[in-house]
Order: C-alpha cells, then sequence, then structure tokens
C-alpha cells in the first residue's frame, strides 16, 4: 500500500511538471511547459536572481531586456516571481526524490539557498497539491524502518531526522511489531556454537545501534540457549 502511495504521488508530481505551474508569484505566472522545459527554464531564472541581483545592486541601472527598460519596481517583482519559481520547482525535485516532512522541506530549500519566505510559500502550496504530508511521511519513515530490521528507539530516531511533528509519532509506533525474530535471525547468521565473547558483544553491539533495547537482546540470547548473563550491559 505504501509502494502503491509513492508511485502515484510521484505520478502525480510528473503531471504537475508536464502540465506547468501557475501563479508563481504575485507579479508573473507560467503557461504549458514540457518537463524538460522547466528544468531549462529554472536554469535561466537561477541566473537572473543570483547575476541580476548583483549587477543592480552594484551599478544601480535598469535592466534592459527585449528593447524595454525595467524600472527598479519591475526589475523586483520579477526577481520576486523567479525566486518564488526556484523555490517551487526545487520542492517538487526534493518530494520527488524522497519522503520529506513539511519542516524537513522548507529547511532543505533554505538550506539550498532560497529565500525563507518563497520556501515557506512553497511548501504551503506542495501541500495544497496534496504532495507533502506529514502523516503519511512518518507511515512510509516506519515501513522502512521494519523492513530494514529496525528497533523502536532507530525508527525514533529517524522520525526525528525527518522532522516529523511529535504528535504523529504514537499513531505509527502504535503497532510496532516484535523484532525477537529478527533479532534471533540476525544473530544466528553471525553467531554459532563456536563463537567466542568479542564476536557475541560485536553482535549486541551492532543490535543496539540498530536501535534495539537490550532487554529484547537478551531475550533473543535466551531463545538461542545462550547465557546473557555473560555479557553484562555496559
Amino acid at each position: 500500500a505504501d509502494q502503491q502511495r509513492i508511485d502515484k504521488d510521484r505520478e502525480h508530481l510528473h503531471q504537475t511538471l508536464l502540465h506547468g505551474v501557475g501563479n508563481v508569484g504575485r507579479g508573473g505566472s507560467v503557461g504549458r511547459r514540457t518537463h524538460a522545459g522547466l528544468v531549462g527554464e529554472q536554469t535561466a531564472l537561477d541566473a537572473v536572481h543570483d547575476a541580476g541581483s548583483a549587477e543592480s545592486a552594484e551599478y544601480g541601472v535598469k535592466i534592459k531586456r527585449a528593447g524595454k527598460d525595467l524600472t527598479d519596481e519591475q526589475w523586483a517583482q520579477l526577481q520576486s516571481s523567479a525566486s518564488a519559481m526556484s523555490a517551487k520547482m526545487r520542492a517538487v525535485r526534493i518530494v520527488a526524490a524522497s519522503a520529506v516532512s513539511k519542516k524537513d522541506l522548507q529547511h532543505r530549500l533554505v538550506q539550498k539557498g532560497e529565500d525563507p519566505q518563497q520556501a515557506a510559500q512553497a511548501v504551503a502550496w506542495m501541500e495544497e497539491l496534496r504532495l507533502v504530508d506529514d502523516a503519511e511521511t512518518a507511515r512510509q519513515v516506519i515501513s522502512r524502518c521494519i523492513a530494514k530490521g529496525y528497533g523502536v528507539q532507530r525508527a525514533k530516531q529517524a522520525l526525528f531526522e525527518k522532522k516529523i511533528p511529535k504528535q504523529y509519532w504514537e499513531d505509527v509506533l502504535a503497532d510496532y511489531p516484535d523484532q525477537t525474530q529478527h533479532l534471533q535471525d540476525f544473530l544466528r547468521a553471525r553467531l554459532d556454537s563456536h563463537s567466542d565473547q568479542k564476536e557475541v558483544k560485536r553482535a549486541i553491539d551492532a543490535l543496539l545501534r540498530r536501535g534495539h533495547s537490550y532487554s529484547q537482546i537478551r531475550l533473543a540470547l535466551q531463545r538461542m540457549q545462550m547465557d546473557p548473563d555473560e555479557f553484562p550491559e555496559e
């Protein structure tokens, strides 16, 4: 079900790119573009934003484009529209590549150099399109943690790293499956009757790093008929 949702979201993203993006800022809009066209336009807009602001600050003159002089107000409006488009297109690329929370998306946009206000507006735009959803992202994060055999503590760390609001944690962690069988499988793949204490300790440390509690590891050792008291918690 999670994979189907991911595929559906990415298809939605593709359609968004294919048909273009409207209302990119107070001063402008774009019509229909192909995906490649939008990428090209993004590059151009970045160039306008980066190079143009430096030129206007250095020379304090009107910018001439296609035979028309732009006033300072028009130039500022153009820059604002370019910044808005830049933030939105970068947001699309980020969400298409991985599951992110709203806070994480905004953080990444600003980190990549987008204007904080435009980054916030881009996140709101993505949320309106239902392309960013903290509850769904939390479910996807936990699903991946379970698939990788992580313990609850590592799953919580993953939620924290993705900047998922804690209000969603309880629901997604409520049905976290028991990991005892996974622990036994992990230990059996690395240990046998000839394993020494150092080898066992390395296996235990690896499980601790994967977010499993020492009590869970002890239980798995007991079920494998190994004495957990030989490996006290440090």
